[in-house]
C-alpha cells in the first residue's frame, strides 16, 4: 500500500493463498503466493468508474473479497465488480451500497440504497431477499454457517436464510435457557 498514511483497511484472504487488500487511500493491492508479492491494480476511481467528488476526504477501500471468477471492492459507498486480469471495474445491477461473501457457498448478499438485500450467485444473476427493505440501514453484515447476519444502526439483528429475514432486538433463534 502507498504513502506512510495509506494503512491498510480492508482484506480477503482464500484458501489457495490468493487475496486483496484495499488502503485508506485509494490503493488496492493482489497476491497469488499468501502475500510473499502483491502486485497494484487500479481502483474504481482510478479507472473513472466512480467521480472524484470533493464531498469526501478520501476515497477508501471499504470492503474487499473474492466471489468465485470475480473481484469485488466497496469504494465510496458503491460496490463494483471486476474479473482480477484485466481488471476493469463496472457497478453491479443493481446498484450495491455493502455487500457480504459467504465463502462456503456460491453467494454473496448485497445491500441496496433502499435497503432491500439481493443475492447473487456465480454468474452475478440476482434474487431478492426478504418480503422487503430493512427497517434501518445496517452497520454491518456477515456470513455464519450459509446464513448472512445484518446488524443495523438501531443495533437489531437480522438473519437472513433461504430468502427469509427475521430478527429483532436482540435476535434469538432458540427458547429461553434454563438457569
Amino acid at each position: 500500500i502507498r504513502g506512510d498514511d495509506a494503512r491498510t483497511h480492508a482484506i480477503f484472504m482464500t484458501g489457495s493463498g490468493t487475496g486483496v487488500v484495499g488502503s485508506l487511500r485509494n490503493d488496492m493491492k493482489l497476491t497469488s503466493d499468501n502475500g510473499k508479492s502483491w502486485r497494484s491494480i487500479p481502483t474504481p476511481l482510478d479507472q473513472k468508474a466512480l467521480e472524484s467528488g470533493e464531498d469526501r476526504a478520501d476515497h477508501r477501500i471499504e470492503k474487499v473479497a473474492f466471489f468465485g471468477k470475480f473481484l469485488l471492492v466497496q469504494q465510496d459507498g458503491r460496490v463494483f465488480v471486476s474479473s482480477p486480469r484485466p481488471i476493469a471495474w463496472r457497478e453491479l445491477s443493481p446498484a450495491l451500497v455493502d455487500f457480504a461473501v459467504d465463502p462456503a457457498a456460491a453467494t454473496f448478499v448485497g445491500l441496496t440504497g433502499d435497503r432491500t438485500l439481493v443475492a447473487f450467485d456465480g454468474d452475478l444473476a440476482v434474487t431478492l431477499l426478504g418480503s422487503g427493505p430493512l427497517p434501518e440501514f445496517p452497520r454491518d453484515m456477515v456470513f455464519v454457517n450459509s446464513a448472512v447476519y445484518v446488524f443495523d444502526t438501531d443495533q437489531n439483528v437480522y438473519e437472513v436464510r433461504d430468502q427469509i429475514a427475521t430478527g429483532g432486538r436482540p435476535l434469538t433463534t432458540s427458547g429461553p435457557r434454563s438457569r
